[in-house]
């Protein structure tokens, strides 16, 4: 579960339906997490950029949304 809250830290409903989720570490020390998630769920109308999504005890920043014809690609950097 991806615990997703808006730019004021407020916590919104979780996110559960989520696909392809992907933690990278990189050689230049930027950490990031990106995952698939359904249009058609009401709770993607939640996920904006410059969000929050807490995962694995780290909170990362939402970087990048790419809307496919299903999903929304969700790219998040680590909140240092």
């Amino acid at each position: 579960m991806l615990r997703i809250y808006d730019t004021k830290h407020v916590q919104l409903n979780p996110l559960i339906n989520y696909s392809d989720l992907c933690f990278e570490d990189s050689l230049k020390d930027k950490y990031s997490m990106s995952f698939k998630y359904p249009i058609r769920d009401e709770r993607a109308a939640t996920i904006k950029l410059e969000g929050y999504i807490r995962a694995n005890n780290n909170e990362y920043i939402i970087k990048e949304i790419k809307r496919t014809e299903d999903y929304l690609e969700v790219y998040a950097e680590l909140n240092l």
